[in-house]
């Protein structure tokens, strides 16, 4: 059969790091992944009207439409340490430390585990560190960087305060970060049902919707929804099984379910579309049955 745009963007990506026997560490942005990212401007030059990002990016865009590389995750580059845990390569070409990158209790040893574009030049962070521009800027588990500085996301007492965040989503509602962690602080004051799950709505963070569970590992907006998936038994007071659903124009949470089968019985860690158009979507992690 023909294939589609979207299978073409995985053949160059997550199918690409199978064949390298890499797959369990980079192709594709999942919690415990390198965190590596393309940042593809089709404006310029200007590509047409994107009406299928991955029919975009696969017949479109060409390297010219590149606007940034970040590669984040645990690791030094060069003798670089300028930027421990964050790297940006540009278009020039060039593989430079970002402005003293991320630090966890004074040590080079923080943990980059999600990143997504902020729609400008810069992208945000979430993972295991507590400070960002080196030791110079407390950030807690969450920041900004805006393309040209760092800063912490939501203020330097405010954000998750245990645990790690393992996975950061833009919607439409604002920027929601999934983890472990217990709970969220705004200027240092707990945020009440924000265990695993947390939105910043532009001023402060809120509750989205508890978890009953370890766990949130991934979170993916396709058409109307923000898919969770992770270890976890309810989701913001509906029982569902490692993934549920989020419909943000009625902000109400949905089970995912087939027949009388609520989920699957296995941590989730990826959430895709399939790229139909149906609503349909492909789920990876830990199972062995679902909806079976």
């Amino acid at each position: 059969g023909v294939m589609q745009p979207i299978d073409i963007l995985r053949l160059h990506t997550l199918r690409t790091a199978e064949v390298m026997d890499v797959a369990k560490e980079t192709g594709s942005l999942e919690p415990g992944k390198r965190a590596d990212l393309l940042v593809v401007d089709p404006r310029v030059p200007f590509t047409g009207p994107v009406k299928d990002v991955a029919a975009t990016l696969v017949f479109a865009c060409s390297a010219a439409n590149i606007d940034q590389v970040y590669v984040g995750g645990v690791f030094r580059l060069g003798g670089d340490t300028t930027g421990d845990g964050f790297f940006r390569h540009t278009a020039t070409p060039a593989m430079a430390g970002v402005a003293g990158g991320i630090t966890s209790g004074g040590n080079r040893n923080g943990i980059v585990n999600g990143m997504v574009s902020d729609g400008g030049n810069g992208v945000l962070i979430g993972g295991q560190f507590d400070a960002v521009s080196g030791s110079a800027i407390p950030a807690n588990r969450v920041a900004h960087w805006d393309g040209t500085a760092w800063n912490a996301f939501g203020g330097s007492t405010s954000g998750p305060f245990d645990g790690l965040v393992a996975a950061v989503a833009t919607t439409s509602a604002g920027v929601v970060i999934g983890g472990n962690f217990t709970k969220v602080r705004n200027a240092g004051t707990d945020v009440a049902r924000t265990k695993g799950l947390a939105l910043w709505n532009g001023t402060q963070w809120t509750s989205i919707g508890t978890i009953v569970g370890n766990v949130v590992e991934e979170l993916r907006v396709i058409g109307d929804y923000l898919y969770v998936g992770g270890e976890f038994n309810a989701v913001g007071g509906v029982t569902a099984t490692n993934i549920a659903r989020f419909k943000l124009s009625t902000a109400t949470w949905e089970a995912v379910t087939h027949g009388c089968t609520n989920g699957v019985n296995g941590v989730v860690r990826s959430i895709v579309d399939t790229g139909l158009g149906d609503g349909s979507i492909y789920v990876g992690g830990g199972f062995t049955d679902a909806g079976g």
